[in-house]
């Protein structure tokens, strides 16, 4: 039986004043993302409604941007491109003024 070492690596970002939390592992096919909005606690954010992503993606695509908070920072700068973004986001701003 052969047991294969598991690569897991985890980092916080700060986008646009959101703390999102990149967990990342190697996996034998695909490799894995969990995103997790940290603050506001589970805030939406342009990639998930709900704060939190589970995502699998082609093996060297993380690769190609240099780490996976690379990757995500770029997945979520065009995702907001989106205009309805705009108007959710500057919802989650008013709300943590009170």
């Amino acid at each position: 039986m052969t047991f294969h070492h598991r690569s897991i690596t985890t980092e916080t970002l700060d986008w646009r004043g959101f703390f999102v939390q990149v967990t990342f592992e190697r996996q034998r096919f695909v490799d894995h993302l969990q995103i997790e909005t940290l603050e506001p606690q589970r805030a939406p954010l342009p990639i998930t409604e709900t704060g939190y992503r589970s995502h699998f993606i082609s093996k060297g695509v993380i690769d190609d941007f240099g780490s996976p908070g690379d990757y995500v920072l770029a997945w979520l700068e065009q995702s907001a491109a989106n205009k309805g973004w705009h108007e959710i986001e500057a919802g989650i701003r008013q709300l943590s003024l009170f």
